[in-house]
């Protein structure tokens, strides 16, 4: 279990977070090889409202040069997408885990609070 990372996401502006996994490649020797799974919740249970699956939001890849046995997921969301996927505050987790349904190995990357904030210029006049 990580220790929570909270946050706090404007709606209507862009969202971008990288989550780095450390020798990641030694376990997933392929990119193929591990999934991304992520969702936002009302309260912290699986069983809990979903607000919004994440995972749409994130890419995945290896690092480079000295880095390159790092896994690095890349969180981003454009202003259009923080404004309408997140309608809710709630609780949040990233697995990273094997692909297909055996999910021998399986990590939480990263979870927390994302609360909402807002702002006050509108998209369009």
């Amino acid at each position: 279990m990580v220790d929570e990372t909270n946050f706090t996401i404007t709606r209507g502006l862009p969202f971008r977070r990288e989550i780095r996994i450390t020798d990641g490649k030694l376990v997933w020797p392929e990119l193929s090889d591990f999934e991304v799974r992520a969702q936002l919740r009302k309260k912290k249970a699986m069983g809990s409202e979903l607000i919004c699956d994440l995972h749409a939001f994130m890419t995945k890849a290896y690092g480079v040069d000295t880095q390159a046995d790092d896994i690095i997921i890349t969180w981003s969301m454009t202003g259009s997408e923080t404004l309408s996927a997140l309608t809710a505050k709630g609780y949040y987790d990233v697995i990273v885990s094997d692909s297909g349904s055996t999910d021998a190995r399986a990590i939480e990357a990263l979870s927390g609070v994302i609360a909402l904030d807002g702002i006050t210029t509108a998209p369009e006049d």
